[in-house]
């Protein structure tokens, strides 16, 4: 296969050996992972408040996943990517809601791809040192940490090893081609086409493969050249299937509501959008070789980005370009820059997706092809046995030094309040931060905390419809539910498919008494979200409100259907089929929110009711006197005067 073999290859024990090194690096980083919580950016969207996969792998979820980001009205997902969709309602099968489950699975999924990567370096090259510290690289660098230690994630990581496990396969293919004396082998290109497959279920970056595979045909695998050569024209015909396939899912992202950003495309032209691609693929050079800085978001500045960024950035590019096709000798030059350019193509921002100027895991893949060109280009200087040892040293220094780096940054992943402190460190009081960072002080209780922060997100940005929703929501929960509802309003008219506004927009209106509009909120929030089980219960309390006990309680069923563990709908619920009479359905439901909720004295006020109809009256007397000990040590004065005439009728 002429793959220029200048090193003797490693005998499977050194093969076992270097991967395990690699997981060792991999669990030494990113360990820290498994003592992880999730975080408020995206991992609710994606996974813990997301319907279909909190409810792990039913029927339902299935068929979701396998069509789910199709469409643009699709409130749930971002776009196609089934694959990476089933492996975390695998994930909730497996490990529930415990965050370090789903987080060991992001970092045994990176480490593979770390290993796949050495081999199939060095099966394509024959110099194990350096694929081994290639991967090594790969392993540990710190524009790496957003890939793995976030759980939404998910994406890179899967999508990642396919794509590893496809230049593998295709290592091996271009094996038997030039065995064969450049016959095609359709069974040596069946498991690229399989792996690719899998890589683009994953995530749509992998639409870049085909164009990697062709650069691989050029170095190291340089398939025109040799006995067994391959025509140019031959080399882009095999690859004919994976074009269409990247065509096809590059379509149907830019149908999804995750594919391109209208609002984004609209307000920034394109003379500033290739500007940013400019200026974005120079920074990323900068945080490869000196990784200081690196925030979860980067906000896009439009036509705001200062002009001699895009000057100097242009240069710099033009510089690298010159000097590498200058360097003919040397072709795992080109081949690294070609593939550095070529896999960041798509997240560039010419036709943009998002917010964001770019993002620390656009270079999961991407940043290959430097360490390639770096450590290709060290390794010829260092011919001499000094200049080895000396090499080598430093190699051990930079992997030391980044392993460093990466673990702290991975750190500020453990939770939401340390990531957007960290990011409103590096990006200055973005509102998205702030919103992010109020969202998590006011989800752990901290009200007083929060409210400020989204007071300055909303001044910041009078139509960021979350911040409008969060401060809303903080207000109506707060007791302040007049003042909350301008707010949600605004919120709902910005954006109308936001069922989070929605569904707090209806809970004001409801401790407003306004029932029949809450009634119209909650509907709309199903309507947009059909398994929300907290929208069920609301708009089962506006109907109770009204008198309207047996539509109350068909709702209040379809919320505990849809979380059978929701104990404020089993008590709401066993309460109106008390009021309806039928006292041992009541009887079951209440037991069950008691056992739910031991320290909720509704609920045992209500089955202590239910008990003494039932006939039960010592049973019911002890639950209506538990009921009124939690009543009173909650404060709550109207309950437990309510219980205590109950106690005294009985009596």
């Amino acid at each position: 296969m002429n793959f220029a073999l200048r090193y003797p290859p490693l005998s499977s024990q050194r093969i076992a050996a270097v991967c395990a090194g690699l997981t060792l690096l991999v669990a030494a980083v990113f360990g820290q992972t498994l003592r992880h919580g999730f975080v408020n950016y995206d991992d609710d969207y994606f996974v813990t408040d997301n319907p279909y996969v909190s409810r792990g792998l039913t029927p339902e979820s299935i068929r979701w996943a396998l069509t789910a980001g199709l469409r643009a009205e699709d409130p749930d997902a971002d776009y196609w990517r089934p694959l990476s969709v089933l492996s975390q309602m695998l994930d909730v099968q497996l490990f529930g809601m415990e965050a370090g489950g789903h987080h060991a699975v992001n970092l045994l999924l990176h480490a593979a791809g770390a290993c796949c990567l050495f081999l199939a370096l060095l099966s394509m090259t024959g110099a194990p040192w350096r694929s081994a510290f290639v991967a090594a690289l790969f392993a540990i660098h710190p524009l790496h940490v957003e890939s793995v230690a976030w759980i939404a994630e998910r994406k890179d990581v899967l999508s990642g090893l396919f794509f590893l496990l496809t230049l593998l396969a295709y290592a091996r293919h271009a094996r038997l081609c030039r065995e064969g004396n450049g016959v095609f082998s359709p069974k040596g290109f069946l498991p690229v086409v399989l792996f690719a497959t899998l890589a683009m279920m994953s995530k749509p970056m992998a639409v870049m493969l085909p164009g990697a595979l062709l650069l691989l045909d050029f170095w190291p695998l340089r398939r025109t050249l040799g006995a067994g050569a391959v025509s140019p024209s031959r080399l882009l015909l095999e690859k004919v299937p994976l074009l269409a396939m990247a065509l096809a899912l590059a379509l149907a992202t830019c149908r999804g509501s995750g594919g391109v950003s209208d609002a984004m495309m609209g307000a920034v032209s394109l003379p500033w959008r290739l500007g940013n691609a400019a200026v974005s693929l120079a920074v990323y050079l900068r945080q490869t070789v000196w990784p200081a800085g690196l925030a979860p978001f980067y906000p896009h500045q439009g036509s705001d980005l200062p002009p001699w960024e895009i000057v100097l950035s242009l240069l710099l590019i033009a510089a690298i370009t010159t000097a590498v096709l200058l360097q003919r000798r040397r072709p795992y030059l080109l081949f690294g820059w070609l593939w550095y350019g070529v896999l960041l193509l798509p997240v560039l921002g010419i036709i943009q997706s998002g917010g964001q100027a770019h993002a620390d895991r656009y270079t999961y893949l991407a940043l290959v092809g430097p360490f390639v060109a770096l450590t290709w280009l060290a390794a010829d200087w260092a011919s001499g046995i000094r200049r080895r040892h000396l090499l080598a040293g430093s190699a051990v220094a930079v992997l030391a030094a980044l392993s460093l780096a990466a673990h702290r940054q991975t750190a500020l992943w453990r939770e939401s309040e340390s990531l957007w402190r960290h990011e409103i460190a590096c990006e200055g009081e973005l509102p998205e931060a702030l919103n992010n960072l109020g969202s998590a002080l006011l989800e752990r209780g901290d009200t007083a905390a929060a409210e400020p922060l989204l007071r300055r997100a909303v001044t910041l940005a009078p139509d960021h419809a979350d911040a409008l929703n969060n401060l809303g929501g903080l207000l109506n929960q707060t007791g302040r539910s007049a003042a909350a509802i301008p707010l949600l309003l605004r919120a709902t008219t910005l954006d109308p498919g936001n069922a989070g506004a929605r569904y707090n927009l209806g809970a004001a209106l409801l401790r407003q008494g306004r029932y029949p509009e809450a009634v119209a909120e909650f509907s709309r929030v199903i309507a947009l979200r059909p398994s929300h089980a907290k929208a069920e219960n609301n708009l089962g309390i506006a109907l109770q409100e009204q008198g309207l006990i047996v539509e109350a309680s068909g709702h209040y069923l379809r919320a505990v259907e849809l979380r059978p563990d929701y104990a404020l709908a089993l008590n709401n619920l066993g309460f109106t089929l008390l009021q309806q009479g039928r006292t041992e359905e009541a009887l079951r439901r209440l037991r069950r929110a008691v056992e739910l909720s031991p320290g909720s004295p509704e609920a045992r006020h209500n089955l202590g009711t239910a008990l003494i109809r039932s006939g039960d009256l010592a049973g019911g007397e002890a639950q209506l006197a538990e009921a009124l000990t939690l009543s009173e040590a909650r404060g709550d004065a109207r309950l437990s005067e309510v219980i205590r005439r109950e106690i005294q009728r009985k009596q």
